[in-house]
């Protein structure tokens, strides 16, 4: 099974290949070329558009076609609407996703945590 997770700049995905490198293949695409960590294989490194850019879906779909990905793992909350788009295009694709009320919350929470951050508050319960 051939798996691209998105967010793939973040910490956890060093883990995740060291421990299923040798039962999936996968790949990570991260809007930032920088983020990668230095124990992923280069080639197995993809740069895609950001969560919250109109050319997500778009280039998801095509990433997942070109490597004939079977399942596409999205780990930032702004993909997540957008996931269900990338999904349809690439026959055969399955997408791993929560229900469309967690969607909205976890954007939501995203969204106030960064204008806390911005206006130097914090929430109860986020670090900004």
């Amino acid at each position: 099974m051939r798996i691209l997770f998105t967010g793939g700049g973040g910490a956890t995905y060093e883990a995740v290949y060291r421990l299923w490198r040798e039962r999936y293949d996968m790949h990570f695409v991260d809007a930032n070329p920088d983020a990668f960590s230095p124990e992923l294989p280069r080639e197995r490194c993809h740069i895609g558009p950001p969560g919250n850019d109109a050319a997500f879906a778009s280039g998801t779909a095509a990433l997942c076609k070109k490597l004939k990905v079977d399942l596409l793992v999205p780990a930032v909350d702004e993909e997540l609407l957008h996931a269900k788009v990338a999904a349809k295009l690439p026959p055969g694709l399955s997408v791993i996703l929560p229900d469309l009320g967690y969607e909205h919350s976890g954007i939501v929470a995203a969204t106030s945590a960064e204008i806390a951050a911005e206006a130097h508050t914090a929430l109860p319960g986020c670090a900004a």
